[in-house]
């Protein structure tokens, strides 16, 4: 190309896209200019080139023989699809990445050299290891580019990239989620095989331990009712006497005699059954009634109960997602949530 051709070339829109970051607009005619295109889900990002030749435009990817509109296909795909995805990049910085096979940030620039340090070959890694490291690999990615624009997109170019990276994690979760399940599933399986065999015998030897209990409980209430209606009727006797005592003092004119104390009301008699690992009588559950809601509630706020707030947060997110509209006391997304008529 003569030095007359090379200073006809137009960089304007190449060094515009440059200085503001921002990717060509959709439908925008192709122009001279050096380029990165980050691929969606590799973590890699493929330098391109287009160029016009004697009012033809050409376009190479990642050093491979260009195309142009002749090739249909591809070139729709490209206009389409490819070029409102370039970034524009420094004409050293495309140079190192064909040559080399990665950005000046550390970048691959093909995705054979993801994970590539140096000569060395790819690992040979277990599956979850591999979906690791391209986790890995893409943070790294994701980190150098944030370090050349800033720390965070200032363009609409740049925040439509953060969404790709997104896309391109999100695909990774579900990449990992899915061999997670899929490797699962065989020890669930031999899981549920294993409780299908010997449940059925747990609960059999239950239900008839069960039917054992209820029958010793049954004895143990029958045995104590016996022994406290025994001890009542001893009370009664002991009773009866002391009566007989007072009587007979006061037909022969004596002084009533020093009264016995009465025996202290007995505690529920023990009864336990089994001579090795023995039985005794069952304690019955509490009954708990709620009688005033309010008062409880209002209570429970008062003095902070464990687990009072976690509870009524829960709650509340509960109610404001299916649209109460009176919540008293509650902000949703900062603001009071208050029905005036209710």
């Amino acid at each position: 190309m003569s030095d007359t051709a090379e200073a006809a070339i137009d960089t304007s829109v190449w060094d515009a896209l440059r200085a503001s970051g921002k990717s060509p607009a959709p439908d925008s005619p192709l122009a001279y200019g050096f380029w990165r295109l980050l691929n969606k889900t590799g973590g890699y990002a493929l330098p391109v080139s287009t160029w016009s030749d004697d009012g033809f435009w050409l376009v190479s990817i990642a050093g491979a023989d260009p195309i142009d509109r002749d090739c249909r296909e591809e070139w729709g795909s490209f206009l389409a699809k490819t070029w409102p995805r370039l970034q524009a990049v420094e004409y050293a910085d495309y140079v190192t990445a064909l040559d080399t096979g990665a950005w000046q940030s550390g970048m691959p620039a093909t995705k054979d050299r993801l994970g590539i340090g140096g000569n060395n070959p790819p690992e040979d890694l277990e599956p979850h290891q591999a979906v690791a490291k391209k986790v890995s690999d893409l943070e790294t990615t994701v980190k150098a580019w944030l370090e050349e624009i800033g720390g965070k997109p200032l363009t609409k170019a740049q925040a439509d990239q953060v969404v790709q990276h997104r896309d391109a994690f999100l695909a990774l979760e579900k990449e990992a989620e899915k061999a997670r399940i899929d490797e699962k599933e065989p020890h669930l399986a031999a899981s549920r095989a294993v409780d299908a065999k010997w449940q059925p015998i747990v609960r059999d030897a239950a239900a008839l331990k069960k039917q054992l209990v209820d029958m010793g409980q049954a004895y143990i209430r029958a045995e104590q009712a016996r022994l406290a209606e025994e001890a009542r009727k001893e009370r009664e006797r002991l009773a009866e006497i002391e009566a007989k005592r007072a009587a007979e003092a006061a037909e022969a004119g004596e002084p009533a005699p020093e009264p016995t104390p009465p025996p202290s009301e007995p505690e529920p008699p023990k009864v336990t059954i089994g001579t090795g690992r023995q039985m005794g009588a069952h304690k019955a559950p509490l009954q708990i009634e709620i009688t005033d809601l309010e008062a409880w509630a209002g209570y429970l706020g008062k003095i902070n109960a464990a687990g009072v707030a976690v509870l009524a947060e829960k709650l509340a997110h509960q109610m404001a997602k299916v649209g109460v509209p009176h919540m008293p006391g509650v902000l949703v997304d900062g603001k009071p949530r208050l029905n005036p008529n209710t």
